[in-house]
C-alpha cells in the first residue's frame, strides 16, 4: 500500500528541490526542442501537397473505400488536421514577438513541451493515484518520470518525444490521450478508486474516443494488445472475466464512451489496410513476425538506457519481495503478457521501408511508457517500506538521486547541438537570388536534400506562408 496523501514524507526543503528539479529539466527540454530541425511531414501537410490533400478532403475513408483506391496515412486525419491547423496559427501569432523564423521552431518546442507536460502528468496519476503539488507521491513521481524524456542521450532507444514533431504528434499524443481517456478505468483497477466521471467529463470522454482513434495505427493496435492481454490473463492468472466486465458495466455512461471508442478503432485498423505505403515489398505476416528479434535486439541493447531501466524495476522488485515476503508483483506479469500481445500485434500494421525491422523505439512508446510506471510505482512503494527506518531512508534518497543524475547527465550534450537547418533558412530569408544554393550538410525541412530546384517547391510556399521569405524563394542543396 503506497502512502497516503494526507502523510507527507518530504521535507519543506526537499519538496521545493524536487518542484525546482522539475521545472528545470523542462526548462531544458524545451531548449533542446527549441534547437531541434523541423522535419519534412511538416512542411507537406501546411501546405497541403497532393499526399495529404486526399486524406483531409476524405476524412473517413469512404470515397476511398467505395472506388477501393489508397491514400498515405487514411487514418490519421485529426493528427493531419491538427499539424494543418497549429502550423498554419501558432507560428504567425508568435511573430508579435519572434522573429519569423524563431516562431517556427519556438512553435513545435511548444508543442512537444506540452506533450511532454502531459505525458508526465499522466504517469505521475497512473504512479501515484493523485495529483497535486501538495502530494508528496504525485511530486515523487512526475520527478522521477521526466528524466526519462531523454531527446539526446539514451533517445534512440527510449526516447518519448521524437526528434520529428509530426511523429510526437503521431505516436506520443495519441498515447498521452488514451492515458486520459482511460483513467477511470486504471483508477478503479490499479487503486480501487471508483471514478465516476461527471456530464462535462463524459462529453469530454466522448469527444476523445471520436478523436484518437484517427491519430494513426497506433492506438488501434494497442487497444487490440489490450483486448488481447486481459483475454489471456483471465485464463493463465484465474481472473473472472465477469469481474472485470462488471466494473466496465458500473457506469453506462462511460461504458458507452468505451464501446464507441472501440468500434471507431476498429473501423481505424481497417482504413489502415488502404494505406498507400502500408506493405510495399509484400512481406508476410510471418515474414513480419520474424523480423521483430532484430528489432527488439536494437531497442533492448542499443543506449543503454532501457536496460538500465529494467534493471532498476528488478532491483526494486527483488528489494520490495526482501521487505514484504507477501507483497505482490503480479503486476509484472500482466506487463510480460501485454509485452507478448503488443509484439504480436505489430506486424498488423504492415511493413514499412522507414521501420525494416517491425519494431522502433516510436511504435515500443506504450512498453516504455509503462516500464517507467513501473519503475514509480515501485520506487514510491520502497519509500514507503523504508519511510519507518530514517537511515534506510537516506540511502534510498542517494539511490534515487544517483539514477536522476544518470539520466540527466546522458541527456545534456544535446544542448550543445548545432541547428545548422537554422543558419539554411537565415540564408535562404536575406538572399536576393532567385534560387539560392545551400549547403547539403542538413535537410531543410524535409527528408531528403533539394537536389533540384523542384525538390524546394513545397518548402518554397510554406516559407513564404510563415513569412521567412518576402516571396516563394526556391533553393537547391550541394
Amino acid at each position: 500500500m503506497l502512502s497516503s496523501p494526507n502523510n507527507p514524507f518530504l521535507s519543506g526543503k526537499l519538496r521545493f528541490f524536487l518542484i525546482l528539479f522539475i521545472v528545470a529539466d523542462l526548462g531544458i527540454s524545451f531548449n533542446q526542442y527549441y534547437n531541434s530541425p523541423i522535419d519534412g511531414d511538416v512542411t507537406s501537410i501546411v501546405l497541403p501537397t497532393a499526399k495529404y490533400k486526399a486524406v483531409l478532403k476524405d476524412p473517413c475513408g469512404i470515397e476511398m473505400i467505395a472506388s477501393d483506391t489508397t491514400y498515405s496515412e487514411p487514418n490519421r486525419i485529426f493528427a493531419l488536421a491538427f499539424i494543418y491547423k497549429y502550423f498554419r496559427t501558432v507560428p504567425l501569432i508568435s511573430q508579435s514577438f519572434l522573429s519569423p523564423i524563431s516562431s517556427v521552431y519556438f512553435s513545435a518546442a511548444l508543442l512537444k513541451l506540452f506533450i511532454q507536460i502531459l505525458i508526465v502528468v499522466m504517469i505521475g496519476l497512473y504512479s501515484s493515484g493523485r495529483i497535486g503539488f501538495k502530494n508528496d507521491l504525485f511530486i515523487t513521481s512526475i520527478a522521477l518520470a521526466t528524466i526519462f524524456f531523454q531527446v539526446g542521450g539514451y533517445s534512440s532507444t527510449m526516447g518519448i518525444i521524437d526528434a520529428t514533431v509530426s511523429y510526437t504528434v503521431y505516436y506520443s499524443l495519441s498515447v498521452g490521450l488514451v492515458l486520459i481517456l482511460l483513467y477511470p478505468l486504471i483508477m478503479n483497477f490499479g487503486f480501487k478508486r471508483e471514478i465516476k466521471p461527471g456530464v462535462f467529463s463524459i462529453l469530454f470522454y466522448f469527444m476523445l474516443a471520436i478523436i484518437i482513434p484517427f491519430m494513426g495505427n497506433q492506438v488501434p493496435l494497442l487497444i487490440i494488445s489490450i483486448f488481447l492481454t486481459a483475454l489471456a490473463g483471465s485464463m493463465i492468472f484465474k481472473v473472472e472475466l465477469s469481474k472485470i466486465v462488471a466494473v466496465i458495466k458500473a457506469d453506462k455512461k462511460y461504458l458507452s464512451v468505451l464501446i464507441l471508442f472501440i468500434f471507431l478503432c476498429s473501423y481505424s485498423y481497417f482504413m489502415s489496410l488502404y494505406n498507400s505505403e502500408r506493405n510495399l515489398s509484400g512481406l508476410s505476416f510471418i515474414e513480419r513476425i520474424a523480423k521483430i528479434p532484430v528489432g527488439l535486439k536494437n531497442i533492448l541493447f542499443g543506449k543503454p538506457g532501457l536496460w538500465i531501466l529494467m534493471v532498476l524495476i528488478t532491483i526494486n522488485s527483488i528489494i520490495l519481495k526482501k521487505i514484504n515476503p507477501a507483497f505482490n508483483l503480479k503486476f509484472l506479469k500482466w506487463f510480460g503478457l501485454f509485452c507478448g500481445m503488443y509484439l504480436l500485434v505489430l506486424p498488423l500494421d504492415g511493413y514499412y521501408e522507414f521501420r525494416p525491422n517491425i519494431i522502433r523505439r516510436d511504435n515500443f512508446i506504450p512498453v516504455i511508457l509503462i516500464l517507467i510506471v513501473i519503475f514509480t510505482r515501485t520506487t514510491l512503494s520502497l519509500i514507503d517500506a523504508l519511510s519507518n527506518s530514517p537511515a534506510k531512508i537516506r540511502y534510498m534518497g542517494f539511490y534515487i538521486f544517483t539514477i536522476m543524475l544518470i539520466f540527466t547527465l546522458a541527456d545534456l550534450p544535446s544542448l550543445r547541438i548545432e541547428n545548422c537547418q537554422r543558419a539554411s533558412l537565415e540564408m535562404l530569408s536575406i538572399s536576393d537570388k532567385k534560387i539560392v544554393h545551400l549547403s547539403g550538410k542538413c535537410n531543410l525541412a524535409s527528408w531528403y536534400s533539394a537536389n533540384e530546384v523542384k525538390d524546394s517547391e513545397v518548402n518554397a510556399q510554406v516559407f513564404y506562408l510563415w513569412g521567412i521569405t518576402a516571396e516563394p524563394k526556391y533553393y537547391i542543396q550541394h
